[in-house]
């Protein structure tokens, strides 16, 4: 009859509201709090912390903030401290949300920006979203998404960089970067096209899409002596007589790298 008992365990000290605040602590480390932003970097948030008190820009109006806590950490003051409690989430109409959770850095490699203002916050040890169906994440003029559902993930930038991944028995990988598509097909074979685009091996070597038509037309003739021909679509033209052995070799050479003006194609 265990569920008839109360679970009695040590929390911190009671939570110090601001006038105005309206808070409910749970027996068991939990708490609720509607009032206004309250929040800092590192450590617990006293009442004079963050933008909600009254000695704050615009004496702290327009900053409302719902509150939920689960394992608040036990300080001298029983404050908030964003840094350190277990679980929570922060609904707020204004607070300067990258700077209180250390992300002004993030991302890298572009204008970081610190956002102040409306923000929801939800910060734990393990966070998961569960959908059943789809699931969308969107900014609000639907430019940039991220779109999941059971089959497929779709990834897009302004419609200039897309990410398209389907998971289904035919499934491939598509990935546009402007009007130039790199589309890795579920056997394995691996298309590029673009007008003018090269390819780099990991070991350092390049080659140029645009210009290997004419350089494999090059090489055949070198090798044949006879000029073989090579179509601008990087197929064979008609047999040309040479020596059996060097057949064969330009035979495995070509079925490696098929070329033509806009494209590479390799399989196997």
């Amino acid at each position: 009859m265990g569920g008839h008992h109360k679970v009695v365990e040590k929390v911190p000290s009671q939570f110090v509201r601001r006038i105005g605040d309206w808070f409910k602590e749970g027996a068991n480390n939990t708490l609720i709090i509607l009032g206004t932003d309250r929040a800092k970097p590192d450590g617990p948030a006293s009442v004079d912390d963050g933008l909600g008190h009254i000695d704050a820009e615009e004496k702290g109006k327009g900053t409302g903030t719902i509150t939920i806590v689960a394992g608040r950490k036990d300080n001298d003051g029983g404050e908030l401290d964003l840094s350190q409690d277990d679980s929570l989430i922060y609904l707020s109409m204004k607070t300067e949300a990258d700077k209180n959770l250390g992300l002004e850095e993030i991302p890298v490699d572009v204008n970081a920006v610190e956002h102040t203002g409306p923000s929801a916050i939800m910060k734990s040890d393990a966070v998961r979203i569960v959908y059943r169906k789809e699931i969308k994440i969107s900014v609000e003029d639907g430019s940039n998404y991220i779109y999941m559902d059971g089959d497929y993930m779709n990834i897009s930038l302004n419609d200039k960089v897309k990410v398209l991944l389907d998971s289904t028995d035919e499934g491939d990988a598509k990935i546009w970067i402007g009007e130039n598509l790199i589309d890795v097909a579920g056997s394995g074979e691996i298309t590029v096209t673009a007008e003018d685009t090269t390819v780099k091996a990991k070991s350092g070597g390049e080659i140029k899409v645009g210009q290997l038509s004419a350089a494999l037309e090059e090489l055949i003739g070198i090798i044949t002596g006879t000029g073989a021909i090579i179509s601008q679509t990087g197929n064979l033209g008609a047999p040309v007589p040479m020596n059996p052995q060097l057949i064969t070799e330009l035979n495995q050479w070509t079925q490696k790298w098929i070329a033509g003006e806009n494209f590479i194609k390799m399989d196997g």
